[in-house]
C-alpha cells in the first residue's frame, strides 16, 4: 500500500520532481579526474591530499551549491507529502517555515558531506581498508536516514532531528529494512540501465544519474516521509506492501 500511495504522491508532485532532474547540470564536475559518474551517483575519490587545493575548492563549492538546491527541493517535497497526510496552514508555512526547513537541510547535508568526506579521506590516508571505511559510512548513513523527514515534520533542530532519526530506527527496524531493501533494488537496476545505454549510445552514466535524480531519489524520500508519519498514527501500516 505504501509503495502505491508513494507513487501516487510522486505523480502529484511531478513538476517538483522535475526540479531534481535539473540538478543534472552539476554533472560537469565529473570533468575532474578524481570525480566520476556511475550507477546513478556522483563519486568523489578519497584523495584530497593529492588534489590541487584550488581544484579541490572548486569541487567542494560546486557540491555545496548542489546540496543547497537539493535541500530546497527536498524540503518542498517532504512538506507536500506531510501536508497531504496532516493539513497545516499553507500560507503560514510558505511564508514562515519552508525556507527555514530548506536552510536547516542545507546545513545538515553540507556538514554531512564535509565531515564524511574529510573523515574518509583521513582514514584512507592512514591506510585504513577502503571496505572498512565504506562500511563505517554506511552505518552512519543508516542512522541519519530520517533526519530530513524529522527536520521538516518534527520541525526540530538538526541535533534533535538526528536523535529522532536514531530513535525512529530503533523503534521501527522492519521499516528501515524495507527502505534499505528498496534502495538496494534501485541500486541494482540502475547499473543495468547504464549498461544498456552504454551499449547503444555510450551515455549510460548520465542516463542513470538523470533517472536517479528525477525518479529514484524523490520516490525514496516520499516513501520515507510516509513511513516516518507512522509515528503520528496518520497512515495504516498493517498492509504496507
Amino acid at each position: 500500500m505504501v509503495l502505491r500511495l508513494a507513487f501516487k504522491d510522486y505523480l502529484e508532485n511531478f513538476k517538483l520532481n522535475l526540479l531534481f532532474g535539473v540538478l543534472l547540470i552539476f554533472s560537469f564536475i565529473a570533468l575532474f579526474e578524481n570525480i566520476f559518474i556511475g550507477s546513478g551517483s556522483i563519486f568523489l575519490e578519497y584523495n584530497i591530499f593529492s588534489v590541487d587545493p584550488i581544484v579541490l575548492a572548486v569541487q567542494l563549492l560546486s557540491i555545496i551549491v548542489f546540496l543547497v538546491f537539493y535541500s530546497l527541493f527536498l524540503s518542498f517535497l517532504i512538506f507536500n507529502v506531510r501536508n497531504k497526510l496532516n493539513n497545516v496552514r499553507m500560507n503560514y508555512y510558505l511564508k514562515e517555515k519552508l525556507h527555514k526547513f530548506g536552510f536547516a537541510l542545507a546545513i545538515f547535508f553540507v556538514l554531512y558531506f564535509l565531515v564524511f568526506f574529510f573523515f574518509s579521506s583521513l582514514l584512507v590516508f592512514l591506510s585504513f581498508p577502503l571496505l572498512a571505511v565504506n562500511f563505517i559510512l554506511l552505518i552512519a548513513s543508516v542512522l541519519l536516514l530520517f533526519v530530513p523527514q524529522s527536520i521538516v515534520i518534527d520541525e526540530g533542530k538538526i541535533f534533535h532531528s538526528i536523535q529522532n532519526s536514531i530513535e525512529f530506527l530503533a523503534k521501527n527496524p522492519s521499516t528501515v529494512f524495507k527502505v534499505i531493501l528498496m534502495s538496494v533494488v534501485f541500486l541494482l537496476v540502475l547499473p543495468l540501465i547504464e549498461f544498456l545505454f552504454d551499449f547503444i549510445y555510450l551515455t549510460g552514466n548520465y542516463v542513470s544519474l538523470l533517472i536517479s535524480l528525477f525518479f529514484v531519489v524523490p520516490f525514496i524520500e516520499i516513501v520515507k516521509t510516509r513511513l516516518y508519519m507512522k509515528k503520528f498514527g496518520l497512515v495504516l501500516f498493517d498492509k504496507e506492501y
